[in-house]
């Protein structure tokens, strides 16, 4: 266990927020890390503006640690990815839109940006998520289709279910007008086999089962998300500014989910598997740039 904050919250006084930091915390207290809850305030604002939004959250924390950054930028992502980039975080947490229905999700500005903006996992929280149950995340679900992206996502997705002792469902769904066609047939046999070979690798330990759907993906895991207390996705990885970028499906999923979407990429370390084997403490401040440090001095 590490108290070292692992875990970036985007806190922003507004309902997502709270919906953010709710998840996060059921986050931190599974892998036994610390949160990071931060603020990004705009010109308009001071420094004591934010730290009288963020210090009665951090001081209400009674099982987690928590520290608390205020960060001057114009666009939050912006400001949320390079907090976490600079204090070597594995996940950013954020709410969703306040547009979004209460069950559903949209990711809004902040979250649509910080897809594009960090290489680091993403959670986007739906409106109005609370934890179902006293306790860590028991029921764990990742789209699977054999790819690159969607094997780093079950390794994450097994090592949260491995950490909260829960269940874990590998939703593989596949979808051609040419299903019926020798080559869709084929096609679909294939990608079965690799999520049953998948589910059959795993640690022992890890309850996880395969659920092989004949449906659009994105049906199929938003479907899936109404059982879940948490969806793993793949991203594509980095695109050309060295930011994860989401492909169709996860692009489409996040936005009608009912349960929180943790989108990870291949190109950054498993989450949770980094965080239950936290490195060295870091210089954060030498890492930032100038005008973040006289942020975090003050």
């Amino acid at each position: 266990m590490t108290d070292h904050p692992k875990i970036v919250v985007g806190i922003d006084g507004t309902p997502r927020g709270e919906d953010a930091l709710a998840f996060a915390t059921v986050l931190a207290r599974m892998v036994g890390c610390g949160l990071l809850l931060a603020y990004i305030y705009g010109a308009d604002e001071t420094l004591a503006d934010a730290h009288a939004l963020l210090d009665p959250r951090r001081d209400a924390m009674t099982d987690v640690t928590a520290e608390v950054t205020a960060y001057s930028d114009s666009f939050p992502a912006r400001g949320l990815a390079r907090i976490a980039a600079a204090r070597h975080a594995d996940v950013i947490v954020v709410g969703s839109s306040h547009r979004a229905g209460i069950g559903l999700m949209l990711p809004g500005s902040t979250g649509e940006r910080l897809l594009h903006e960090t290489s680091r996992a993403v959670a986007i929280v739906p409106r109005y998520w609370r934890p179902p149950h006293t306790g860590p995340l028991v029921r764990v679900g990742c789209g699977y289709d054999g790819t690159q992206r969607s094997e780093a996502a079950l390794a994450t997705a097994t090592a949260l279910t491995r950490v909260g002792g829960g269940e874990l469902d590998v939703v593989h769904a596949f979808w051609s007008a040419s299903l019926g066609s020798p080559v869709g047939i084929a096609v679909l046999a294939d990608l079965e086999a690799r999520a049953d070979a998948a589910v059959r690798s795993l640690p022992p330990g890890v309850w996880a089962h395969a659920t092989a759907q004949i449906d659009d993906p994105v049906h199929a895991l938003v479907a899936s998300s109404r059982e879940l207390d948490v969806l793993v996705l793949g991203s594509p990885g980095k695109g050309p500014l060295n930011a994860a970028v989401t492909g169709s499906v996860s692009s489409h999923v996040i936005r009608e989910a009912s349960c929180p979407v943790l989108v990870v990429t291949h190109e950054a370390p498993p989450v949770v598997v980094g965080l239950e084997h936290p490195g060295e403490e870091v210089d954060v401040l030498a890492e930032m740039p100038s005008a973040e440090k006289q942020v975090a001095d003050a």
